[in-house]
Formats: structure tokens, sequence, C-alpha cells
């Protein structure tokens, strides 16, 4: 995998391994999150919850499997078997499956919202948008920087013409995926490599 831009006919990063994982869309996503939910106000989550999650999609293959271990190795900073399972969950789900780029982006919002407001917040906006731009850096796609996600937070707030209230994923969402930075991520033309 290196850390060459993939040549994806997807967009949104890696999106290409959506087509080599088909097992892991959106409803098994969902599926895990359901699973996880017991998790949202710690907002972590153990390996061993982690395991039993994903049995409860049995149609997962050993493959995906993998990929899912080796990404929660991924976001366990601390070497504890723990990972910040919402950005786990909105990562993953921004990433890995199929479907349109708006699509992606709408889906790692409600990932993230394990409590169902359809809102964020700029530190939870911030959050989504690392969390993918994370995933994809570890497939070793060109990434943005964590100046340039700040920056993407910052003007959709202003094109919304919100100051301090969150924004409801109906209206972040579009803003994000117009803004000239994200659509330099999605293009694989990001300026950074190994992503933080």
């Amino acid at each position: 995998m290196g850390n060459e831009p993939s040549k994806s006919n997807s967009r949104l990063g890696v999106c290409a391994m959506a087509f080599t994982t088909q097992a892991i869309e959106a409803v098994e996503m969902r599926a895990i999150a359901e699973a996880l939910k017991g998790n949202a106000e710690s907002g972590t989550c153990s390996r061993a919850d982690f395991d039993l999650a994903l049995k409860t999609v049995e149609k997962f293959e050993e493959s995906d499997l993998e990929l899912f271990n080796r990404l929660f190795i991924m976001f366990d900073n601390t070497g504890e078997d723990m990972v910040p399972i919402k950005e786990y969950l909105a990562g993953v789900g921004g990433c890995l499956c199929s479907g349109t780029v708006t699509e992606k982006l709408a889906l790692a919002f409600e990932l993230y919202d394990m409590s169902a407001l359809k809102v964020s917040d700029r530190a939870n906006m911030k959050k989504v948008l690392n969390s993918i731009n994370l995933v994809a850096s570890y497939f070793g796609d060109p990434v943005v920087a964590p100046a340039d996600i700040d920056k993407i937070v910052l003007e959709t707030f202003q094109q919304a013409g919100v100051t301090t209230s969150p924004l409801s994923f109906e209206e972040c969402v579009p803003l994000i995926v117009s803004n000239n930075i994200t659509e330099r991520f999605i293009a694989g033309k990001g300026q950074v490599k190994f992503g933080r």
C-alpha cells in the first residue's frame, strides 16, 4: 500500500477499499454502532466490547475483521486496547463504505452522533473530519493538514452564518463537501502523507 495515492475511481480518500471490502457498508456500520451504544457515554470502547460488536454482523469475512482490527490498533493511542469509539466509527464509516461523498460524510456524522441529535458543534465536526483523515492516511493516501481541517470547520460555520450553535447535518454536510479543501482531499491532492 505504501505512501502513494490510490488509483481509485471512487472518491473520499481511500474509498477504493470499499470495492474489496463489500461487506463493510452503512447497514453493517450502523449495526456495529448499535451494538456499541452502551459505550457512548464514556466515549471509549474496549477490545472485548469491540470484538463482540463485530460478531453481531455475520457477513464479515476474515479480511474484513483483519481490517477492522488494524484500524482499531491505529485508533488505540494509549496501547491499552481502548479506542475513542465515536471517532473510530466515523472514520471507518466515512472512508470504507460505498456511496457518494455526501452520503459517506453524512454517514460519518451519523455514526459519530450516538445520541441521535443530528447536529454537530465545531469540536465534534473537527473530530469527525480528523477521523476520516486518519483512516485515509492509514492506507497511504495523501491527506490534509490539521490546520486545513480547522479551516474547513471555521468556513462551514461562517457560511452557515452561525457562531456558537451547532449545525444540523443537513446543513453542514453540503457545506463541507463543497469546501475547496475537501475537494482537494477528495481528489487525492492532500499535502500531508501518513496523516497527523
